[in-house]
């Protein structure tokens, strides 16, 4: 139960599932027509951008005036079980962003693991006490990042919900 509750600290990404009432090719080109396969150079308004294939949905919402490398984005795929099509995935950050923090947050703690083996195997006081520390500061600056830039995005699933559902006549659940 509590490794469960450490991963959703590091990795917060939600699990969606959009239920369709449409073929599986309809959806997917319903899907694609309201989503921007290209970045628009001079955009003034955001819009959806992504691909969307049965086996690879990715989405993100562009504003051309703010950029959150922490900013949720949608990855699924389709799935038809029982004659009913399902877009099924989650919203979270960027894969690149979440190995960065973690490897930053691993980076923190390996620092303090040798801190503290140095100054129990230096003779006398070379280093200052607080030495050990400075790499558990670190990992939690890198989660306390992570949480505020996150949240400056957390509107960015309803609006991203909302255009999945708008584009494939479904619901979130």
């Amino acid at each position: 139960m509590e490794a469960v509750q450490y991963r959703q600290l590091l990795d917060d990404r939600q699990p969606v599932r959009f239920e369709v009432r449409l073929t599986l090719d309809d959806a997917i080109a319903r899907l694609a027509a309201a989503t921007e396969s290209s970045r628009k150079l001079f955009s003034v308004t955001e819009y959806l951008f992504g691909r969307v294939s049965a086996a690879d949905v990715r989405l993100e919402r562009v504003m051309p005036t703010f950029h959150n490398s922490w900013k949720p984005m949608f990855t699924g795929h389709f799935v038809e079980a029982n004659g009913a099509v399902v877009l099924i995935g989650t919203f979270g950050a960027a894969y690149f962003t979440r190995m960065f923090m973690r490897v930053f947050m691993a980076f923190g703690v390996l620092w303090s693991i040798g801190a503290l083996w140095s100054l129990h195997k230096t003779p006398g006081q070379q280093l200052p006490v607080w030495f050990p520390f400075a790499g558990l500061g670190m990992a939690v600056l890198g989660l306390v990042i992570s949480r505020i830039f996150g949240r400056i995005s957390r509107g960015d699933i309803t609006w991203l919900s909302d255009r999945i559902s708008g584009a494939l006549g479904g619901r979130a659940s």
